[in-house]
């Protein structure tokens, strides 16, 4: 067991103390998101290690909250305006010529510049709109820009445990 691995143990269990929000400590979410979710721990993902997250969350398929994922990436900086809206503007600058799947309220499947989608967007969100929505899917941003370094996957995340699973079921 690694040092940090003995604070999840609570949060592992059930067994959170109160609702909290500091950055290394463990709690359940608000009554809200209980009502949703049931009682889902959070845990800061500095707090717990990769084998101990998989020994306690993934191979027993319970749901986790894993909290501080993110602050330090460049889309969460590059991407979110001051007010926590989308920086749609900063997507068309980076990436406006990307050509993406897009699928309409109807199911149906389109293709469009990421610049296209932008100005739906944009169209969309002014008041008063009735334009139907489009969900962007299977965007490859990673893939297709790999020099942007967007994200990178926390350590407890960094398995491609689907496939294993359907390995194991093979």
């Amino acid at each position: 067991q690694e040092p940090r691995d003995h604070l999840a143990n609570d949060a592992i269990q059930g067994r959170a103390k109160r609702p909290c929000y500091d950055s290394h400590k463990f709690c359940f979410p608000t009554r809200s998101t209980t009502d949703l979710f049931g009682d889902v721990p959070r845990i800061h993902v500095d707090a717990i290690s990769k084998t101990r997250f998989r020994e306690a969350f993934m191979s027993q398929n319970r749901p986790v909250i894993l909290t501080g994922i993110g602050k330090d990436w460049r889309a969460f900086a590059d991407w979110r305006n001051e007010d926590g809206s989308i920086a749609v503007g900063s997507l068309e600058r980076h990436f406006g010529d990307d050509v993406v799947s897009i699928i309409d309220a109807n199911r149906r499947s389109l293709s469009m510049s990421v610049k296209e989608y932008v100005q739906w967007w944009r169209t969309r969100t002014s008041e008063g709109s009735t334009r139907e929505y489009l969900y962007l899917k299977d965007w490859t941003l990673a893939a297709a820009h790999e020099d942007y370094k967007a994200y990178e996957s926390p350590p407890q995340l960094s398995d491609d445990w689907l496939n294993e699973h359907w390995a194991c079921l093979a």
